[in-house]
């Protein structure tokens, strides 16, 4: 049975085990991807075993917009460039770094690419062929609906602009720190005047931002999908400058204190854009007291 398995996993022959010391490097960078952190350690070591070291030059290809996914890459080392068609030139998207990765997306929903991906310098990639990943799928469903799920929050966190700079593996990191809270419309979830510990962003339905906790209190603003809160009293350490009350059911993707702190004090970019953002904030309270 297990030859059975190394064969539907690797194709039509064995081939021998590549230098001990570079196979325990891809064996580590494999581990230490976020996407596959529910995997058992057995899973990860087969995992490891199929994928293929490919060596790019600056300049390179990747992948290409509109073409069919039969991979999936994980970058070992060197920066690609993630760009998209625009009017009169391609707008870059962002970069990719050691440890991220891409075409995930591709290999679980039998999608075309959807962006064009090349080096910017010379690049070492590990691609997984779709035979490998279908192979995980019918031996691991508990993980890949775990992968699944780690991928719709991926796609959730990425077009908020405060996680512009982040890269995959940065954003899967920041998935398993969030947590879900759920609040019935009209519930209280923050208080002005009280210690500020964890920071909110809207998944699902609204919130209105109140001067008070009264029922009569002004409507400052609505916040929805993809918006956040509590970066005030965490970034300033001050108490809560504002009520917070559901205005529908409503999800919200918490992040506590320590993991905040820990945000902003290893991404300076999400760093910068918080202190905007919440200065602004400020000065908008301020201004109507």
């Amino acid at each position: 049975r297990e030859l059975l398995d190394e064969h539907l996993l690797y194709g039509s022959r064995l081939d021998p085990d590549p230098d001990p010391e570079l196979r325990g490097q891809v064996l580590d960078l494999v581990r230490s991807t976020s996407l596959f952190g529910d995997l058992p350690e057995q899973a990860i070591r087969q995992l490891s075993k199929a994928f293929k070291t490919v060596y790019m030059a600056a300049g390179d290809t990747i992948v290409s917009e509109g073409e069919s996914g039969d991979r999936f890459f994980l970058i070992q080392a060197g920066i690609a460039l993630v760009t998209k068609r625009a009017a009169y030139e391609d707008a870059v998207v962002g970069h990719l770094f050691p440890g991220d990765y891409f075409g995930e997306l591709a290999l679980l929903y039998d999608a075309p690419r959807n962006a064009p991906i090349r080096c910017t310098t010379d690049m070492t990639v590990l691609e997984l062929p779709q035979a490998a990943f279908d192979h995980l799928l019918r031996h691991s469903l508990t993980a890949v609906a775990g992968i699944e799920i780690g991928i719709e929050m991926i796609q959730f966190l990425r077009p908020i602009p405060l996680f512009s700079s982040f890269g995959p593996q940065k954003l899967s990191e920041l998935f398993r720190l969030l947590h879900s809270m759920i609040y019935e419309e009209g519930s209280i979830i923050v208080t002005k005047g009280e210690t500020g510990d964890r920071f909110y962003l809207v998944k699902s339905g609204e919130v209105a931002v109140l001067s008070e906790a009264e029922e009569e209190a002004e409507h400052m603003a609505i916040l929805g999908p993809g918006e956040y809160f509590g970066e005030i009293g965490l970034l300033r350490d001050m108490p809560r400058t504002a009520t917070i009350r559901a205005a529908s059911n409503v999800e919200l993707m918490v992040l506590e204190r320590r993991d905040f702190e820990k945000l902003v004090s290893t991404h300076e970019a999400a760093t910068k854009y918080l202190n905007v953002v919440a200065g602004r904030r400020l000065h908008r309270l301020q201004s109507s007291n």
